[in-house]
């Protein structure tokens, strides 16, 4: 694992830990400032101030308590200062999930020497579409855990 790498995975490590401590000060402090947060419901966000907002309100009413599990699938350096993350993802009360059921996109920069999320893009698997793909090798995903 490459330095870049590790800086990357404690960034995302990080969202997680402020994510399940319900601290939507800390969660906000790892975008850049004029970041994009897109749910897997399709809300969007412009901008840490408005994601720090929203995460605010979320985790002191929707989402007290919940918690975040995430899986890194992959990461690419696209640019010396510029990193592609994908990962799986899901929140839960309790036992954490067997299967992670959202798929995440993440872009991550590098300004003064300190990675940011400059996007963030979240998506709802759905598991039958997932295997009827998964059957065709041509329509199959090559990324991170089979369908099911």
């Amino acid at each position: 694992m490459s330095l870049t790498d590790s800086a990357v995975d404690t960034v995302l490590d990080d969202l997680v830990e402020a994510w399940n401590a319900g601290d939507a000060e800390r969660f906000g402090a790892l975008f850049a400032p004029d970041a994009t947060y897109v749910t897997y419901l399709g809300i969007a966000y412009q901008g840490r101030d408005a994601i720090t907002r929203a995460h605010r309100q979320l985790f002191a009413t929707h989402l007290k308590g919940v918690r975040l599990a995430q899986q890194i699938v992959d990461r690419r350096q696209i640019g010396p200062d510029v990193v592609v993350a994908i990962s799986r993802g899901d929140t839960y009360k309790g036992d954490p999930p067997r299967r992670l059921r959202k798929a995440q996109t993440q872009v991550l920069t590098r300004r003064d020497d300190r990675w940011e999320v400059a996007a963030f893009q979240n998506t709802a698997r759905h598991r039958l579409l997932a295997w009827l793909t998964a059957r065709n090798p041509d329509t199959a995903g090559n990324l991170g855990p089979k369908a099911g």
